[in-house]
């Protein structure tokens, strides 16, 4: 049960930042493109990375910690849904090109992201 909890609490802050995070974005760069689920996405997988480098090579946390942060906070901070709705609906709209280049940069900097999270999560241990 205490899992459960702290997992829950975490997803809170989570999707508070997403949302704040999201708002702030949209609020600068406009609501054409779908950059703040791209921002948060990307935030995610390099936070993502940088967890899993750290636990791998340290005691930090108790077992709590990774639910807590990755299930909870990182899994109520990043959108995936979103993304793939998002997708859906240029598709619909008629932007193929549009969904497409959403897509590949999405998973290349996503894939990117986690990868550069995992060196710095790695260094200095």
């Amino acid at each position: 049960m205490t899992a459960l909890l702290v997992v829950m609490l975490a997803g809170a802050v989570g999707v508070t930042l997403r949302y704040a995070l999201g708002a702030l974005i949209t609020s600068r760069a406009g609501d054409g493109f779908p950059w703040s689920t791209l921002v948060i996405n990307v935030a995610g997988a390099f936070a993502m990375g940088v967890l899993v480098a750290v636990l791998e090579r340290s005691d930090i946390g108790g077992e709590l910690t990774r639910p807590a942060i990755g299930i909870g906070l990182l899994g109520g901070f990043t959108t995936f849904s979103a993304f793939a709705l998002e997708t859906v609906s240029l598709v619909e709209d008629g932007y193929l090109a549009r969904a497409a280049a959403y897509v590949g940069v999405t998973n290349v900097f996503g894939i990117g992201a986690l990868v550069a999270g995992l060196s710095v999560g790695r260094q200095g241990g």
